[in-house]
Order: C-alpha cells, then structure tokens, then sequence
C-alpha cells in the first residue's frame, strides 16, 4: 500500500482496468465480485489510497470481446469517462503480459511486476516502483 500512497503523493489517480474471467465462467456471481471490490476499495481509502474508478471485463477467457485486456475497450472506457487523463505521464503497472501489451496498444509506457517480458520496465515486486523516476 506504500506504493500505492506513493504514486498519489506523486499527484497520480489510480484507474483500476482488470479483467475479471472469473464471473464469465460462473466461479464467481456479480454479487460477490461487488462485495469483494467494495472492500478492498474501503480498505484502500482507510490507509489514504483513493481509487478513481475501476473498470472490469466480466466475459470468460473464451469470448471475444473488446474490453478483454489486451484489447483495448477499458481503457478506452476511461478515457472516455476521463477525458482529462494525459497520456503523455500516464503509466500502467501490471502482472501479466496482457497488461504489458495493453500499455504497448495505447501507447503509454508499462511496469511488469513479476515479469521477464520485454516491453515493459522489469519490476521484481510492486514496491520497486518507488525506485523508478515517474515521468
């Protein structure tokens, strides 16, 4: 959360664009993915991290869709809800090729946590990201 507390001291938001395959597959209902998400963002706010907004893909890993990452629907969604988002400071930091090749399609530079991929700012865990000059 230190991270997280950081990036929003930098005068970043935090857009959350997930996606969520979990509720296409039945694993899990609407109501649960709610309740899960509502805590977290709670939880997040009691330690001083505001969430902007999050945006989720709920199809199953089978459906072709345009808001499956990495497509590039949700984050077209936030652009279109944040028309104000500058995307020459923008960055995506995420722990999955999709989410590299995400930040690749739209053009915003990329941190992959875990990730040995080439395209994105190799990051061994997510607390790394404080070592990192942010444009």
């Amino acid at each position: 959360m230190e991270v997280l507390k950081h990036v929003i001291e930098l005068k970043y938001e935090i857009i959350i664009v997930t996606n969520q395959y979990l509720l296409g597959e039945g694993t899990i209902n609407q109501a649960q993915y709610d309740k899960y998400t509502r805590r977290l963002v709670r939880l997040l706010a009691s330690v001083g991290v505001e969430i902007r907004d999050i945006f989720y893909c709920p199809h199953a890993r089978w459906v072709d869709c345009r808001c499956r990452k990495p497509s590039t629907g949700l984050f077209d969604q936030a652009i279109d809800k944040y028309p104000l988002i500058d995307l020459s400071t923008a960055f995506l930091v995420g722990d999955s090729i999709c989410d590299v090749e995400l930040a690749k399609a739209v053009g915003i530079p990329s941190f992959g946590v875990g990730l040995g991929y080439s395209g994105s700012i190799h990051l061994p865990s997510i607390s790394d990201l404080c070592d990192h000059q942010l444009w």
